[in-house]
């Protein structure tokens, strides 16, 4: 049985997100770059799993075009939106964002972000806010400072390597656990 969940640095509807991404605020556009980059090289890591005969035959995809993506956004035009069977990365996007499926959450969810995260931008933040207050199985928590998964903490050139988000996470669990 699932008692309760926690979402960190989630960015809630991936339409709006991969707009924001593709911008030069806050170096997004670098961010993107490397995301994809990254999810290249897993891909071509497990290249002999992801690019079965069955799997370019059924679903039509072409290993080239799919290393060959600039972005994020394209690697999911070209590829992952044809696994998920969808016709279009945005209709892709739209059924992989949470956004359209907050109000169906039954059970305690922690929703966890930062004003200061460069991929996930404050007005992606609303969402959340606006959900948690007509849901009361949400709560969120929203940090001045944190990035993107870091809420680092200690020095500025050697950090605590248990950040304030790991003790949060370790606190939340215990009370979602204890309240059951």
């Amino acid at each position: 049985n699932i008692i309760g969940g926690i979402s960190v640095c989630q960015g809630y509807d991936a339409n709006r997100a991969m707009g924001y991404l593709l911008e030069w605020k806050g170096f997004r556009r670098i961010y993107i770059y490397a995301m994809t980059e990254n999810m290249k090289a897993i891909i071509r890591r497990w290249t002999k799993a992801l690019f079965t005969d069955q799997i370019r035959r059924v679903h039509g995809v072409n290993e080239r075009q799919v290393l060959n993506s600039g972005t994020l956004h394209e690697l999911d035009d070209v590829y992952t939106r044809k696994l998920a069977g969808c016709n279009h990365v945005h209709d892709f996007y739209r059924t992989m964002s949470s956004c359209h499926h907050l109000k169906n959450i039954k059970i305690p969810m922690v929703f966890l972000n930062s004003l200061d995260d460069p991929i996930v931008p404050p007005p992606l933040l609303e969402i959340i806010r606006d959900a948690a207050l007509t849901n009361e199985n949400l709560l969120y928590i929203e940090q001045k400072f944190g990035g993107h998964l870091g809420f680092y903490e200690g020095g500025f050139i050697y950090s605590n390597p248990l950040t304030w988000q790991d003790r949060m996470v370790v606190k939340l669990t215990g009370a979602l656990v204890s309240g059951h």
